[in-house]
């Protein structure tokens, strides 16, 4: 007898909620009463369903919200930075979900998860962040040229594969302590840091939420 191999997300199910001038779709699952509610934002292709969402929804109530034009949807026509996303989700969020919740941030998820918890941070109980991407301002995350190391191979010691320390920029003196973001920049990734340079910045929260 074969064993039916189950859908991941069969037992959410897809609903909406109202946010702004927006109706964005959400899948939820989890038990009646779960005493503690997750919610997920996921990346740029939008709600996922996986086995690892269902172990979690036998557990606790899971929440996951597709952002406005996430997934290839075209309800957004208009740039929109990620602080107003961020306003938006957290909208929604206080349609479904009474007192307090964790978040989950995937991939450009943990951007949007980041700024939920800045608008909302007395009903944070904590994050998780896979994969993530953070918001950072530009003189947040550049290095000055004069701070700029070689790459290890130059100036790493010699047969050891180490790499030479990196400096950490200062954060803007208008980031709020509790939600600063800091930069820690990494030789061989993807994006340029500073002009010039092939250094990239790696975001990394710099204290406890």
């Amino acid at each position: 007898m074969t064993e039916q191999i189950r859908r991941p997300g069969a037992d959410f199910r897809h609903l909406t909620v109202p946010a702004g001038e927006f109706t964005l779709d959400y899948a939820v699952a989890g038990p009646d009463g779960a005493a503690v509610t997750l919610v997920s934002i996921p990346g740029s292709a939008g709600l996922e369903m996986s086995t690892a969402k269902d172990e979690l929804a036998r557990t606790y109530r899971v929440i996951e919200i597709n952002p406005p034009g996430w997934a290839g949807k075209t309800d957004l026509d208009r740039p929109m930075t990620t602080g107003e996303l961020g306003g938006l989700l957290a909208e929604a969020i206080e349609h479904l979900v009474d007192g307090e919740f964790f978040l989950i941030g995937t991939s450009m998820g943990g951007s949007n998860a980041l700024e939920i918890a800045a608008t909302l941070p007395d009903r944070v109980r904590g994050i998780v962040l896979e994969g993530s991407m953070a918001p950072v301002r530009d003189e947040d995350h550049r290095v000055p040229p004069s701070e700029i190391l070689p790459p290890p191979a130059e100036s790493g010691p010699a047969g050891t594969g180490e790499a030479p320390p990196y400096p950490l920029p200062p954060t803007h003196p208008g980031s709020p302590g509790r939600h600063r973001i800091t930069s820690a920049c990494r030789w061989r990734t993807v994006s340029p840091c500073s002009a010039g340079s092939n250094w990239t910045c790696i975001p990394r929260p710099h204290s406890r939420w």
